[in-house]
């Protein structure tokens, strides 16, 4: 059995990079590099359903052979809740 690995999340680039100071290219690279290495290693790759560095870390996870990308989406498709 593949070691799952579960991403939920950030979805806005432009927020992240405001947050952390880091330029938006430098985080769609990191999230490329995610994907690759999640592909190479051979794990399925989970994600919630979004844009940003969830769909970077699947673009690249699927680009370089990652085989088994589960989106899981809420049962009325709403956003998901944020509470914190």
């Amino acid at each position: 059995m593949a070691l799952q690995v579960s991403i939920i999340g950030p979805t806005n680039i432009g927020e992240m990079a405001t947050f952390t100071g880091k330029s938006s290219e430098f985080l769609l690279g990191r999230a490329e590099l995610v994907g690759r290495i999640l592909a190479e290693l051979g794990c399925d790759l989970f994600t919630n359903a979004g844009e940003g560095m969830l769909f970077g870390v699947a673009q690249a996870y699927l680009a370089s052979g990652g085989t088994s990308w589960t989106v899981i989406l809420s049962e009325d498709a709403d956003p998901w809740p944020n509470y914190h």
